[in-house]
Parts: C-alpha cells; structure tokens; sequence
C-alpha cells in the first residue's frame, strides 16, 4: 500500500527495465508524470535523489524476491 508522499514505477526508471508492476488507486490522488529522458535529467542533476531510488529498487526487489523466490527476474 502507498500513501502520500510515496512513489512508484522507480523500478524500471531507475533500473532501465520494464515495468514489474501495476498501481490502481483506490481514491482520488495527483500524480505528476514525467517523461524518462525528463527523469534521467533528474537523477543526473541531483545524486541524493538517484542513490535514494535506486536504494529503493533495491528493496523493492528484494522483497519480491523473498515472496516468489530467487527465480524472479527484475
């Protein structure tokens, strides 16, 4: 579950791979989208922001990978 101030879809941005998941809102959100070169621009401009989401992929890749096993591919 997400809440205010979360993210998603870091995976394949950060990672360059496509997309392991889906997000379906159960109310009314905002979202800002921004195309990937935009948000590789981003990451280059501000390496805080790049180390916190590719940390982030990280645990969220491992998490997976201890609910289906070693065998998913990310």
């Amino acid at each position: 579950t997400l809440g205010p101030g979360d993210v998603f879809g870091e995976i394949s941005l950060v990672k360059r791979r496509p997309a392991t998941a889906d997000v379906i809102a159960t109310d009314t959100l905002g979202a800002i989208v921004l195309p990937a070169a935009d948000f590789q621009k981003v990451l280059a401009d501000f390496p805080e922001v790049h180390k916190f989401l590719d940390n982030l992929s990280d645990k969220r890749i491992a998490a997976s990978r201890d609910l289906v096993g070693d065998d998913v591919v990310i």
